[in-house]
């Protein structure tokens, strides 16, 4: 628990001075309130997710870990297209 606490402290300085550079044309209070609400919406939506899987596959965790991954898949691959 110490060492996520650590992690966020380092992370989250960093994360909020990208967000306001990536938010100056539109708005800095907009930019932060959408990304809150991502975050939020990914919180609820995520577990939802893996437990539905769970329970469709039997109790199978390959399958809902492999739900989890195909979105981090997806980024670099849309990023690797956009060139």
């Amino acid at each position: 628990m110490i060492a996520e606490r650590v992690g966020k402290a380092v992370r989250c300085p960093a994360k909020d001075t990208l967000l306001s550079h990536a938010t100056a044309a539109t708005g800095r209070g907009r930019g932060f309130a959408v990304h809150e609400a991502m975050d939020r919406v990914g919180a609820l939506v995520g577990p939802l997710t893996v437990a539905g899987v769970l329970a469709l596959s039997g109790n199978a965790y390959g399958p809902a870990l492999g739900v989890l991954a195909a979105p981090g898949a997806a980024v670099p691959a849309h990023r690797w297209a956009a060139r």
